[in-house]
């Protein structure tokens, strides 16, 4: 089930392929009751992003009023489920952070982030929810799944990898200018799907788009882990604000400080590097790539 085009089959029957295999595994995942509950849903959820980013990578061939209805959908379904995160996020990310601090320094505000998980796990996602999660992306799938397209190959594709790759690199320049949290957290969201596209077409890339796909992966991490430092920064602000722990969070609010500007730093730096050339010559060297690829077959 890999989230690969394949060089012995059409773009289009690949899409379709793709699409029918990531919607059952969404299905299975949030229907079985065996393994852990909160690895399921993150599998579930990130299977969700790829069907977003293949449906943005041919954007081009639907009627906007559909493309709207089926990007909303997988994005709401995605969201349903991702209800616990903030509080997990919160005691993962404040347990790194602390690591050198002393324990007594932090210990009440750890005990508050532990009982808001615990009540966050109480309050989770039901069996139902679940099942109703996987209908919603059930009919989404199976209806993006059928679509006939006017293109086939690389024309199908190539406009919707253009505008993913230029949205992104003309981005970097708000995040270079203003580096807010609501600004990277929305980068993110377009280099996550940037990098999901290209790893669609990951054996058809030369060494230098390889490198550009391994640092947007890289990039993409940089960013969550940016994005979970805000996270858990809004919490111990909405605790100071009601006068719970205000003494104890000082400190940590420093240490969080000092990562999030070295986490920034690499951002930045990473940013350089995987948008360092124009949207039109990298264009050309993925099509030359996969001419290449198909070329081999002959």
């Amino acid at each position: 089930m890999a989230f690969r085009f394949r060089r012995k089959e059409t773009v289009a029957n690949a899409f379709r392929r793709i699409t029918r295999e990531q919607t059952a595994a969404v299905i299975s995942l949030l229907a079985d009751r065996g393994g852990d509950l909160k690895e399921r849903i993150h599998d579930a959820r990130r299977r969700i992003k790829k069907l977003r980013s293949l449906l943005h990578l041919v954007r081009s061939e639907w009627d906007p009023p559909s493309f709207d209805k089926h990007n909303i959908g997988l994005r709401n379904a995605a969201r349903r489920l991702s209800r616990a995160r903030d509080a997990e996020v919160s005691l993962a990310c404040f347990e790194t952070i602390t690591r050198r601090l002393p324990k007594e320094e932090c210990s009440k505000v750890h005990q508050l982030l532990l009982d808001a998980n615990r009540q966050a796990r109480r309050h989770g996602i039901t069996p139902a929810q679940l099942a109703a999660i996987a209908a919603e992306v059930r009919k989404h799938g199976h209806a993006i799944a059928e679509t006939s397209f006017e293109h086939d190959g690389w024309l199908l594709f190539a406009p919707g990898l253009a505008r993913g790759y230029r949205r992104t690199r003309r981005m970097r320049r708000d995040v270079k200018q203003s580096p807010a949290p609501p600004t990277l957290h929305e980068w993110r969201k377009r280099v996550k799907r940037l990098q999901f596209q290209m790893e669609l077409l990951t054996r058809a890339l030369a060494k230098p788009e390889c490198k550009i796909a391994n640092l947007l992966k890289k990039l993409g991490t940089e960013l969550g882990e940016h994005r979970d430092l805000h996270i858990l920064k809004c919490t111990l602000d909405e605790y100071a604000a009601h006068g719970v722990a205000a003494a104890q969070s000082e400190p940590i609010q420093q240490a969080i400080a000092r990562s999030s500007a070295n986490r920034l730093r690499r951002i930045q730096k990473l940013a350089r590097s995987t948008f360092c050339g124009r949207t039109k010559a990298f264009l050309s060297a993925v099509h030359r790539a996969w001419k290449k690829w198909h070329a081999g077959n002959r």
